[in-house]
């Protein structure tokens, strides 16, 4: 298994929909999930559930820009934001901590606390620990050290 995401390189990515997302969750034994990555708050679409599909795969940095912006250049570039199933593949493939940078789901956006929108990010603690976390999207603040996974459309 590679422990380096690299950016701006096509891979593909093998989604498990036969499973749940708190059983992708449990095995990618993250030292610490957000208690609102369920199938209750990010339902698979029914279509998918018991399938296995491979995607084509990137991750993107767009600098700092915005959820909109971001979502138009995946858009220009083929690609559409990903989902947090797909987000958790890419976890399981990518055991090691992705170091440099958090990388988020744009395709899985929740609605949380007044609703506030929140989507999936995939990081680590700095102490070599990895999360899995909501990232408020209403806030403005988006970090130039932000990558996007995009799947090819």
């Amino acid at each position: 298994m590679n422990s380096v995401v690299e950016i701006n390189t096509e891979f593909a990515l093998v989604v498990d929909y036969s499973k749940t997302i708190e059983q992708i969750i449990a095995d990618g034994k993250y030292c610490y999930a957000d208690h609102r990555m369920t199938s209750e708050f990010f339902p698979i679409p029914p279509e998918m559930i018991g399938k296995k599909i491979e995607v084509s795969a990137k991750v993107f940095n767009f600098g700092r820009i915005g959820l909109n912006d971001s979502i138009s250049e995946l858009d220009k570039a083929g690609y559409r934001p990903a989902t947090l199933m797909e987000l958790l593949a890419l976890g399981l493939l990518f055991l090691k901590p992705q170091k440099q940078f958090s990388i988020l789901a744009l395709g899985s956006i929740g609605f949380f606390l007044y609703t506030r929108r929140f989507v999936p990010r995939l990081d680590f603690d700095g102490l070599s620990k990895r999360r899995l976390q909501l990232q408020w999207l209403d806030d403005g603040s988006y970090r130039a050290y932000d990558r996007y996974l995009g799947i090819r459309k």
